[in-house]
């Protein structure tokens, strides 16, 4: 029988098994955890002890508690009291939570034993840790993530590696920086399993493969999202910012933004499409494109090479320029009709044969392939801007009006948007070009990007 919390009484009749299991769960005591919830409500609450040693416990409690903080721990039998802290918290669907106690010096009078805990500690995992920005990613342990009510939590299997993260870990984007929280894990194209599913979550199963982009969550109410652009939502949360990326073992994903993966789709394939897919796809239907146009695709990387399928795929005429011959050449494999090196002096004049371009889309994060395809765009022409150099881009008005350019960009897209490619994919009619790593290349895979060496989408690959 177990004691009566109000009491404090302990068990006093065990069974065998009982008394065979005791060294680990020795006493089952009736405490008070006393501390702050997490919105900041004081809170002592009577609760049963499920795991104890001079090191700490596992207590069931109705309070919600964030890792990390501290709590007191009183011992009703002894009078004893013990500052904790929260090293693991977990929700349940009966409104019951768990959570895992460290006491912040070791008490063996508390408990009046001495042995450690066995099986209260959180689980850990490998990730790619950013510490500060500028610095390399630093691969170490950190806590395995619980997920909250509406979330799932995935084992990935695979995330693709953006040339946003190269920025966000540099800190180039200040209003991106100043809502970093730290230690970051970056990524944003993670395809997994589910192993977890928060309280709340329904229509998800346990095993389920699925994918994360960009966006964690969006908030379903604003103009922008009632009106099918949820990729530009006034309360947009970010992957990888708000809420761990997949530069790890394990991630936590939002629910409603976790999106199923065909099971014919290798995960490495896969990946990459959650963002860099996604943005050429958005750009070229927002791009209004009709089969029999001439599209430029400038930069042939992991963006490019999927822009130059998509818009083949739609009956388009594909141009692929780039600086690189290896990548002129793979895009010659993909059906490029021509392909031309941005750095010849005649490639304005072969831009512009026929008309050129009646859709010019950026993949590199260069300003003089900016400064290329809105010259040479043809008249009544649209840029679409994708790739995201440092410096500012600059276009002569006269220029725009004389042609009647338009120019747009694109915002990754939207989880419709996204369902669809993964259809494509899945039918065999796109394909991404996956160069594998393991997580500990991060470091060597960012120097790769930044000297433009990859040919497609570089992915990290767990076991």
């Amino acid at each position: 029988m177990e004691p009566d919390p109000s009491s404090g009484a302990t068990c006093q009749e065990q069974s065998g098994e009982e008394k065979r299991r005791s060294k680990r769960v020795l006493l089952r005591v009736a405490v008070v955890v006393i501390g702050t919830d997490i919105h900041g409500k004081p809170f002592g609450e009577v609760t049963h002890t499920m795991v104890v040693s001079a090191h700490g416990a596992l207590v069931e409690l109705k309070a919600e508690l964030n890792d990390g903080q501290r709590v007191l721990l009183h011992n009703k039998i002894s009078g004893e009291r013990q500052s904790c802290r929260v090293v693991w918290f977990r929700r349940t669907k009966e409104g019951t939570n768990h959570a895992g106690l460290e006491f912040v010096t070791v008490s063996p009078k508390f408990w009046q034993v001495d042995f450690p805990p066995d099986d209260w500690r959180v689980p850990t995992m490998r990730a790619a840790i950013l510490k500060e920005f500028g610095s390399p990613l630093d691969i170490g342990e950190l806590s395995r993530p619980l997920p909250l009510a509406d979330e799932v939590l995935i084992r990935v299997e695979a995330c693709g590696v953006c040339h946003s993260d190269l920025h966000m870990a540099a800190g180039d984007w200040p209003d991106v920086a100043a809502k970093m929280s730290w230690p970051a894990t970056l990524g944003h194209e993670a395809v997994g399993r589910v192993v977890e599913l928060g309280a709340d979550v329904s229509g998800i199963t346990m095993g389920q493969r699925v994918g994360v982009g960009w966006l964690y969550s969006t908030c379903g109410v604003c103009e922008h999202c009632r009106d099918a652009a949820e990729n530009v939502c006034l309360k947009r949360k970010i992957t990888g910012i708000a809420a761990p990326g997949g530069y790890a073992e394990f991630m936590r994903v939002k629910a409603s933004h976790a999106i199923a993966v065909p099971e014919n789709l290798p995960a490495a394939e896969a990946a990459p499409l959650f963002c860099a897919g996604l943005t050429v796809f958005h750009a070229l239907r927002n791009a209004g494109l009709r089969a029999g146009q001439r599209v430029a695709v400038f930069g042939v990387g992991g963006l490019g090479h999927l822009a130059l399928q998509l818009a083949k795929l739609a009956g388009a005429e594909t141009v692929a320029v780039d600086v690189s011959d290896a990548k002129l050449e793979f895009a010659k494999k993909l059906g490029a009709a021509q392909a031309i090196r941005s750095d010849d002096p005649n490639a304005a004049e072969l831009l512009k044969a026929g008309g050129g371009p009646h859709l010019a889309i950026v993949a590199a994060p260069a300003k003089p392939a900016y400064d290329l395809a809105i010259h040479t765009l043809r008249r009544r022409g649209t840029l679409a801007v994708v790739g995201l150099p440092k410096e500012d881009l600059t276009f002569f008005a006269d220029d725009l009006v004389v042609s009647e350019s338009r120019i747009i960009a694109s915002a990754v897209g939207t989880r419709d948007e996204m369902r669809e490619l993964l259809m494509l994919a899945a039918a065999g009619k796109i394909r991404c070009e996956v160069e594998p790593c393991r997580l500990e290349q991060i470091n060597d895979v960012f120097e790769k990007m930044k000297r433009g060496q990859l040919l497609g989408r570089a992915v990290i690959q767990f076991n």
